[in-house]
């Protein structure tokens, strides 16, 4: 009942043009919720990998560094994050999934270190 209402609360929110409104809490998408059995074969079998969004700097365009952020690849193609994250916290294996990708980060960065310029985060 009370996600029904909330559904029914964003309707009703995407319809009104008060700015000064807040908008109400939404519901993840049940439909992405995915096992934790399927999870932690997918972390067993290092399905997930880092993908790097630059960091430009507003002064002088230039990539100063790079986000890391987290996506799931699976046969049937690429999985986002707003996809498997919520699963990974119900299931607590946020951890897991952090010391997995930096693994990978640090491996990656270890080998591009001499191509990168001075000065670039992570």
């Amino acid at each position: 009942m009370k996600k029904k209402r909330i559904m029914s609360n964003k309707s009703q929110h995407n319809d009104q043009t008060n700015k000064n409104e807040k908008a109400p809490f939404l519901l993840a998408n049940p439909q992405y919720y995915i096992s934790r059995a399927t999870l932690k074969k997918a972390l067993d079998n290092r399905e997930f990998y880092p993908w790097f969004q630059p960091i430009v700097c507003s002064k002088n365009a230039k990539i100063v560094g790079c986000e890391v952020l987290a996506r799931w690849e699976r046969p049937g193609g690429v999985i986002l994050p707003s996809e498997f994250i919520p699963s990974t916290e119900k299931y607590r294996l946020t951890t897991p999934l952090i010391i997995q990708l930096m693994h990978k980060t640090g491996y990656m960065v270890n080998k591009m270190r001499n191509i990168l310029p001075e000065g670039f985060h992570f």
